[in-house]
């Protein structure tokens, strides 16, 4: 039954072997599997097309039980390979199983003359790809746009293993040095039929390798083979956090398994000292080669690295931190720039120095302090890095948003003006929040609250925010407010300002949770209406609250509910505290003075002021904080 020329009449009845595994590098392929409980002889066949039949193929190896892998070595680069294993238990002859994979270490050689398939390269940016050097080598060129040109993008598809270096030939065209960064993506999302189709890279889940140096006009003259060590020395990880940050460009049969190992390959052309100028590098066998067939590495060591390229002029620590009205903008200036100059702009990213307004010009401070800020406005901030003579040599931006506004319900309810909902509960008989118009001032709307007690208590409302206060300065929580219904009887309106304190950073970024088991909440009541602070039916009053603590402000500060948090009225997000997220909730809880009757209290352009702005006499204001 193990006879080629009666393939169509073999019945397999042995088992088969499980778990087969090809993995190529080099011009070698790898076999690993899994034996089942009997196994006399194992016959492994390879073909250049997929094997259809038993006895196709070329029989590569005879095996025994003993066997669970195999090295296919020699193999031709580029090409694929199929195998098939058969195992023969007794007479019996076990059904095939299949596997294919290709050697490959070649990048590229444009020995076909064509940069768009086999394989297919893409630009980005400004820069041109064309075929030179009788049609065999990739010429990369175009003009800087704020000192950088663009970037040219291959997907790969390479195992490392065995390989130390990527090579390639590069020649400068240039009348300037030029900085050139080479990009590997890194497999690490767990896609391993990446690395025979797709060859995807997720930058969100992959690595990214860069190592940037100097084409030095001079030097790169003449085409020079340029060797880059395969290893996190050479290259840095540009990504940190995604991916598994370590280098590892393999796919081999344990862990790394599901990898696709490199599987994208970008070069990046800038000229760090100049905003405008034409430049060409050509490029030609981009390979992975073995320590054996590395050449002379002095073009890596003596030149490529040598002159600092555009990310070291860029100044590093960058952070900025957004309160009601003004920021905070913070940097450490590198060694060999002279001064910096900030611009700002609400609309987009500052790219030159006309763009935006200017913040800070040819100066050598290392921070700045804008006030004035328009309240939930985003704000896009560069810092320049200059030389002597004030060109700019790199640039690193951020964004931010200021913000004093937790809600004037111009649009509704909705949203309030960080964009998250308004939510209710019911305390009482009955209790609806909704918005009545107008609001204060006769236009646009105000926040209603509605209901009648039950055992004093009425209901509540609140929504998630951020807000960002600085240490040095003084606020109030400062609303709109009126007592609708006088004649039902008093209220007291407590207000909840939830301080984070858990030391989770994403509750900044957009979290906006907070919990009452590790943050404080800090509460302030205020008693309205008959009787007490005002008691003038429908007529707004504005009230600003002291956040302070009542250790701060024993009459009007806010007390600690809890026991969770830190115990202290710390609602901001310092250069010292990036763990917190400021204040991340407001809610208000309303309750009658008597268990029945209804109460119908409004509020409206609730925010965050740095002035106290309470409209009543000093006996109203201890009436209504009842001292």
């Amino acid at each position: 039954q193990t006879d080629s020329d009666t393939v169509s009449e073999t019945v397999f009845e042995a088992q088969s072997v499980s778990d087969l595994l090809a993995v190529a590098y080099g011009d070698s392929i790898g076999l690993r599997w899994t034996n089942p409980a009997t196994v006399d002889v194992l016959y492994l066949y390879r073909d250049t097309s997929a094997i259809s039949a038993y006895g196709s193929g070329t029989l590569i190896a005879t095996l025994t039980n003993a066997d669970e892998s195999y090295t296919d070595t020699s193999l031709t680069e580029g090409t694929t390979y199929y195998y098939a294993l058969y195992n023969q238990a007794q007479s019996d002859l076990s059904a095939a199983v299949s596997v294919y994979a290709t050697p490959k270490k070649t990048v590229d050689t444009f020995s076909d003359g064509d940069y768009s398939s086999n394989p297919a390269w893409s630009a980005y940016g400004g820069l041109t790809m064309t075929m030179t050097g009788a049609g065999t080598s990739l010429e990369l060129s175009g003009s800087t746009t704020n000192y950088f040109v663009g970037g040219a993008i291959v997907y790969a598809g390479i195992n490392i293993v065995g390989q130390s270096y990527l090579a390639m030939d590069i020649q400068n065209l240039s009348n300037e040095d030029v900085q050139f960064s080479i990009k590997l993506c890194d497999d690490d999302d767990g896609g391993q039929t990446n690395f025979e189709a797709g060859y995807a890279c997720d930058e969100s889940v992959d690595d990214v390798w860069v190592a940037s140096g100097n084409i030095s006009q001079s030097a790169f003259a003449s085409a020079t083979t340029l060797y880059l060590p395969l290893n996190n020395t050479a290259f840095t990880d540009a990504n940190p956090g995604q991916g598994n940050d370590s280098f590892d460009l393999e796919r081999d049969f344990t862990s790394n398994n599901a990898s696709a190992g490199l599987v994208q390959l970008t070069f990046e052309l800038a000229k760090y000292n100049q905003s405008s100028a034409a430049i060409s590098l050509v490029v030609d066998n981009i390979k992975l080669v073995s320590s054996g067939e590395a050449g002379d590495l002095g073009p890596y060591t003596d030149v490529f690295l040598a002159d600092p390229t555009y990310e070291d002029f860029a100044v590093t620590g960058l952070q900025g931190l957004a309160f009601t009205d003004t920021a905070t903008v913070q940097w450490a200036i590198p060694e060999a720039v002279e001064k910096v100059s900030v611009r700002a702009s609400t609309s987009a990213t500052p790219n030159t120095l006309s763009d935006g307004v200017a913040w800070l010009t040819d100066s050598t401070a290392t921070e700045v302090n804008p006030s004035g800020l328009t309240d939930g406005a985003t704000y896009y901030v560069t810092v320049f890095s200059q030389n002597s003579a004030g060109d700019v040599l790199a640039a690193a931006s951020l964004v931010f948003t200021p913000r004093s506004d937790i809600a004037d319900f111009d649009a509704g309810l909705a949203v309030n003006t960080s964009g998250q909902s308004f939510y209710s509960w019911n305390g009482g008989s009955s209790h609806t929040v909704g918005v009545n118009t107008p609001g204060y001032g006769g236009t646009g709307y105000a926040l209603r609250s509605d209901g009648t007690p039950t055992g004093y208590y009425i209901g509540g409302l609140g929504t998630y925010m951020q807000m960002n206060l600085d240490s040095a300065a003084t606020y109030y929580l400062t609303f709109k407010i009126r007592h609708v219904t006088a004649s039902s009887g008093g209220a007291t309106v407590e207000f909840t300002l939830h301080d984070d304190d858990e030391g989770d950073s994403s509750d900044y970024s957009g979290g906006y949770s907070f919990s009452d088991s590790e943050d404080d909440d800090w509460r302030n009541s205020l008693a309205v209406g008959a009787g007490s602070g005002f008691s003038d039916a429908g007529t707004w009053h504005t009230i600003s609250l002291p956040i302070k603590s009542t250790a701060q402000d024993a009459n009007k500060g806010f007390t600690d509910n809890n026991s969770a948090g830190d115990g202290s009225m710390n609602p901001y997000r310092g250069f010292n505290n990036l763990s917190s997220g400021g204040f991340l909730g407001f809610q208000v809880n309303i309750s009658g003075d008597s268990p029945t009757g209804q109460r119908i209290i409004e509020f409206d352009d609730i925010q965050i002021t740095s002035t106290d702005q309470t409209d009543l006499s000093a006996g109203e204001s201890e009436a209504l904080w009842g001292y």
